[in-house]
């Protein structure tokens, strides 16, 4: 029973913080194409 509680936990935590993680690696990624002269 503890481990059911635990893994629902952590399925809720990684459906929480994916994507707030893809927004921010969105973000970088734009920050870092403007930052550099594009050829």
């Amino acid at each position: 029973m503890m481990t059911a509680l635990i893994a629902a936990t952590l399925c809720s935590v990684v459906l929480m913080s994916a994507p707030v993680a893809k927004r921010s690696y969105v973000y970088a990624r734009k920050k870092d194409a403007s930052k550099r002269p594009r050829r």
